[in-house]
Parts: structure tokens; C-alpha cells; sequence
């Protein structure tokens, strides 16, 4: 009896442990609707949501709502408000992985924050998701909004997830840097790097070849030494006049259209030794 008292304990101790060490408490919030849009079951339901992508994905996925952004960008506003909260999967570094979802009522824009590993997921699809949302944050219908946001990332994600994993994730576990230290690092190739590909040094030499043959055979050739001017007399043939007419002005406008989205792709530092990508549309 006391030996499986003591096993028992021991089980229980092992996984207070683990849920200490791997990443985010699935019992702290994931929906802040701060700006009063969403039902209640409808949060329950997006939480659920959250948390299980967070534990598939090994990131920490926010979604928040506001109405009021105290005079700053939705890019500030979102970048404060990871910081400040501590938001992301990994323990113990400066740059963690997370998402956060903005639906800025005050500045009506959809934003998406992208930090550590995710942005090596969505950097390039952030546009895609933020303009999805937008046909449905016009209309009002945010719920729909937050539900595509979090099937679209699902989708993105999944199809870098693996290679990520065999490639990369040994060495960023172990790098202490953000990730924008990390991608110069271990990501992006030198410009030099299609040269591993021998088709591109077979047509390069053959580039180079065609180029050296040509030169050659120009030098090679006689020089043309008579042009027009050596067959004209120039005393037989002369301009009496010449005069020019004004006929019309024309003006043409082009109207120059603005672009809705704000936010770049690429990495950018941040505070806190952070580093983060995405970006927002208007609504």
C-alpha cells in the first residue's frame, strides 16, 4: 500500500515538473476581449482553440480586442502588450514564440504580432490572414474574424512545422540571441549559395563562354571604315528654312491609390531583446 502511495506521489510530482518546464500554463488566459465583441461561449470556444494550437505548435497564442489604444499604433500597442504580459512558449529566453491577434477598434486595424520561431512560419503569410479578416472585421462579424485567423494559421504553420523541427529547433533551443540574430545565423544563405546547384555553374560557364567567343570574333573583323557621310556632297544639299508650330498642350493626372497595410515582413528588434515580424490591415 505504501509503495504505491509513493509511486502515486511520485507520478504527481513528475508532472507538476513538466508543466513547469514546457512552455506556457494552458490555465492562463487567452482571449482578452477587452473591447466587448465577442459572447462568452464565443471566448470559450477561441480559448479552447488557442491553447490547443499553442500545445501542437509549441508557441503561445493570444487574441485580443480593444477599443482604446492610448494614442499609439496597433504595432506599438501589441509589441507593449507581450512584453509587459511576458507572452510566449519558451522558458528562460529572451525572444519567445508567440502570436498575438489585435482587433484594434480604435484604430481599426487587424494586426498580427508575430514573435521568435513563428516567424519563420507566417513572416510570409501575415498579409494573406490580416486580409481574410478584414472582409469580416468590415461586416462586423468578428467571431468569424478570429475563427479564420486561428484555421488560417493552423494551415500555415503545419506546412513549415516539420521542417522546422528536423532543421532548426536543436539549434534555436540551444541559441540564446532573438530570432533575427538567429535567421542571419542559421537561415538565410549567402548570395553565393545557388552556386551548390551545378546547373547554375553550368550555364554560368557557358554564359562566360558565349560572352568570350563573341568579343573575339568582333575584334577579329575588318573595320568598317566609310559611313554616309563619304558618298554625300554636302555642298548639293541644304536646309533653306525651318521653323516650328506650336499645336496643343496636353495634361494627363494620375491618381496616385493609398495602401491600407501597415507593417513590413522581415524581423525587427524590439524591446526586451525581443525580435518580431507581421503586420496589420485597415477595417
Amino acid at each position: 500500500m505504501m509503495e504505491k502511495m509513493k509511486k502515486s506521489l511520485l507520478l504527481v510530482i513528475l508532472g507538476i515538473c513538466f508543466c513547469t518546464m514546457c512552455g506556457f500554463d494552458d490555465n492562463e488566459k487567452k482571449v482578452y476581449d477587452n473591447a466587448d465583441l465577442l459572447e462568452e461561449y464565443q471566448e470559450q470556444e477561441l480559448e479552447q482553440d488557442c491553447i490547443r494550437l499553442g500545445e501542437k505548435y509549441k508557441t503561445e497564442i493570444i487574441i485580443l480586442t480593444i477599443d482604446d489604444a492610448g494614442y499609439r499604433t496597433s504595432e506599438q500597442y501589441a509589441e507593449s502588450f507581450v512584453i509587459q504580459n511576458d507572452i510566449g512558449y519558451e522558458e528562460n529566453r529572451r525572444d519567445k514564440s508567440c502570436i498575438l491577434y489585435l482587433i484594434d477598434m480604435d484604430n481599426r486595424e487587424v494586426y498580427m504580432y508575430l514573435g521568435g520561431v513563428t516567424q519563420f512560419y507566417l513572416d510570409s503569410k501575415w498579409d494573406g490572414i490580416t486580409d481574410t479578416s478584414v472582409s469580416y472585421l468590415s461586416e462586423g462579424d468578428y467571431y468569424e474574424a478570429c475563427t479564420r485567423f486561428l484555421s488560417d494559421t493552423d494551415y500555415y504553420i503545419g506546412k513549415k512545422y516539420e521542417q522546422f523541427e528536423k532543421k532548426y529547433r536543436s539549434k534555436w533551443d540551444d541559441f540564446y540571441g532573438n530570432y533575427d540574430e538567429f535567421e542571419k545565423e542559421y537561415i538565410q544563405e549567402p548570395f553565393w549559395a545557388f552556386l551548390k546547384n551545378p546547373l547554375w555553374c553550368l550555364l554560368i560557364g557557358a554564359g562566360i563562354s558565349a560572352i568570350s567567343v563573341s568579343i573575339m570574333t568582333y575584334s577579329n573583323k575588318s573595320k568598317m571604315t566609310a559611313n554616309g557621310n563619304t558618298y554625300m556632297d554636302k555642298n548639293t544639299f541644304r536646309f533653306h528654312r525651318k521653323s516650328d508650330h506650336f499645336i496643343r498642350t496636353t495634361t494627363t493626372r494620375h491618381k496616385i491609390s493609398s495602401n491600407s497595410s501597415s507593417g513590413r515582413s522581415g524581423s525587427r528588434s524590439g524591446g526586451g531583446g525581443r525580435s518580431h515580424g507581421g503586420g496589420g490591415k485597415k477595417f
